[in-house]
């Protein structure tokens, strides 16, 4: 109405700012929508009209005002300014009309981008993520229709125990279960034999091709069971299928399947599908880590059973051999005392190596006993007080023997005001003896032999460290890595003379890393071997135990 009264004041029906209403019709349109410009159109035409009819009738007549200068249009008369009103109204509100459409085509195609970029975004976080083969085809389907934009999504891939090609669909949505209300089963019971040559998705797929087809029938041709013909054109009519887009799934070079979009679009975008093969690339990605990952732990598990069987066997067949070896050992000292009569020193010479064979062998065979039980979780820590001190001693006493024999001389230094530590005391025993009779056995006769054990910390929360040196052949650089392991030993030609079980040092690993310590060695050829080993004051357990 403020329209109309500006239009009279400036000249009325003949006046050139009817052209106002134009303004009113194309902010309406900006601001909201073609509807409103629509709107204030035929309400632009009703006031004018109502204007030419009132001054027509006479009722008013054509006001000008007195510095008013005639417009373009002004001279045009009534009927003229009236048709030009309206032709201008119906192209503005056809220009805005053009203008919201393709905003919204735009807003469209902007949001389609992000869907499918969040999609993308999705399969990478799948991709490293630790899921299951099933969980991860799920996402990927689930992907295709929320982020693709497509109406549903299938999933062709080989499975090796059936040895056939399996088709996997999200069977947890309302849209599928009407989907197989209408097929009349579950797609999943269906597959495709592997050397089918009928089925054009199938034979792209081995092909790592993609391709878009226009009829169901040809995509579900020669699944197992067979559906009929009518079946399937009743279910594509029913849903209104038109387009169905199948991109292999590869990973590195191997082809793991196919997936599947159906659309109900009769023309897919270039872009579209150029995103959706991205999409299945990122997919077989997925699908090949979440297959890796079940297959190591397939993998993780038979080594488990194996392992503990292992166990099991080193355990049974260690007691076994343990009693008739015990008895050869007693016999043996027995006969050597000559209890059972003389012997000639030949026959104390043969038993001496039977002796010593059989405790090398009984020594070996408790270390078989040890390692089963650290393996099977069975060995657990007898945590007391002990005094390091007395400790080193006796482990001094029980290798005096040993250290005559080949004339070492064996320094020991422990630090002043030593406390009271807290561990397992024929553990830590059986460490040092084991690393002691390792320095002597590789350290020539007249070596020197040195352990040096401090106390780091307070006497509730430190720790003890023992260091253990000798002046023996040392160890390459290349098996320094391997020393610890159980039945190694260094290759090489200056230790084949040394006899061993190889597992000493896997034992003494073992227990140190049993009381949350740690172990390691420095050595260089011909220059000796130093070992150290550091174990923590276990006051606290104590007391909780």
């Amino acid at each position: 109405m403020a329209q109309t009264v500006l239009v009279y004041l400036t000249g009325g029906t003949q006046s050139s700012f009817f052209t106002i209403y134009i303004i009113y019709c194309a902010a309406g349109g900006l601001f909201y929508n073609y509807r409103v410009s629509a709107v204030i159109s035929v309400l632009a035409v009703l006031f004018y009209s109502a204007l030419f009819f009132a001054t027509h009738q006479g009722w008013i007549s054509n006001f000008t005002y007195p510095f008013h200068t005639a417009g373009e249009f002004a001279g045009l008369g009534e009927f003229q300014n009236g048709a030009l009103l309206i032709i201008f109204l119906l192209v503005g509100v056809y220009g805005i009309w053009i203008a919201s459409h393709f905003t919204k085509v735009r807003e469209k195609v902007l949001e389609s981008k992000n869907r499918e970029l969040i999609a993308l975004n999705n399969i990478s976080s799948i991709t490293r993520s630790v899921i299951t083969l099933e969980r991860v085809m799920s996402e990927l389907l689930r992907g295709v229709c929320d982020g693709m934009g497509y109406e549903a999504a299938f999933l062709l891939f080989h499975d090796p125990e059936k040895d056939v090609i399996r088709i996997f669909t999200q069977r947890d949505t309302s849209y599928m279960k009407e989907i197989e209300k209408k097929w009349g089963n579950n797609i999943d019971h269906y597959h495709l034999p592997v050397d089918d040559q009928t089925n054009v998705v199938y034979q792209a797929m081995k092909k790592k091709k993609m391709i878009i087809r226009n009829e169901l029938s040809e995509v579900v041709k020669g699944i197992v069971p067979q559906v009929s013909p009518q079946t399937i054109a009743a279910l594509q009519q029913h849903f209104g299928f038109r387009k169905f887009v199948a991109a292999p799934l590869v990973a590195e070079g191997k082809v793991l399947g196919a997936i599947i979009g159906v659309s109900r679009e009769s023309w897919i975008e270039p872009e579209a599908i150029r995103t959706f093969e991205g999409f299945a690339d990122q997919a077989a990605l997925a699908m090949d880590n979440a297959m890796l990952i079940a297959e190591l732990k397939k993998k993780n598990i038979e080594l488990e059973r194996v392992s503990r069987v292992k166990s099991e066997f080193l355990a049974t067949m260690s007691h076994e051999l343990r009693t008739p070896l015990t008895a050869i050992i007693g016999f043996s000292e027995l006969l050597l005392e000559e209890v059972m009569g003389n012997l000639s020193v030949d026959q104390k010479e043969s038993l001496q190596e039977i002796l010593a064979n059989g405790e090398n062998l009984l020594q070996l065979i408790n270390g078989l006993l040890d390692l089963a039980k650290i393996e099977s979780g069975k060995m657990e820590l007898s945590v007391e007080a002990i005094s390091i001190k007395d400790l080193v001693e006796r482990v001094q006493k029980t290798i005096s023997s040993l250290l005559h024999k080949k004339g070492h001389i064996l320094e020991v230094q422990i630090q002043e005001n030593f406390p009271i530590v807290y561990a397992d005391e024929r553990k830590i025993q059986q460490v040092l003896l084991n690393l002691l009779s390792n320095a002597i056995k590789f350290t020539p006769a007249g070596g020197t032999i040195r352990i040096a054990v401090e106390y780091l910390g307070d006497s509730h929360s430190g720790e003890f460290k023992v260091t253990l040196s000798d002046t023996g052949v040392g160890i390459r650089k290349k098996d320094l890595n391997h020393i610890f392991e159980s039945f190694q030993q260094a290759d090489s030609s200056y230790t084949r003379e040394y006899q061993g079980t190889g597992l000493g040092l896997a034992l003494v690993k073992q227990f140190v890393e049993m009381h949350g310590g740690k172990i390691f060695v420095e050595s260089e050829l011909g220059r000796g071997s130093k070992f150290v080993f550091v174990i923590p004051n276990l006051h606290l357990q104590a007391k909780s135990g």
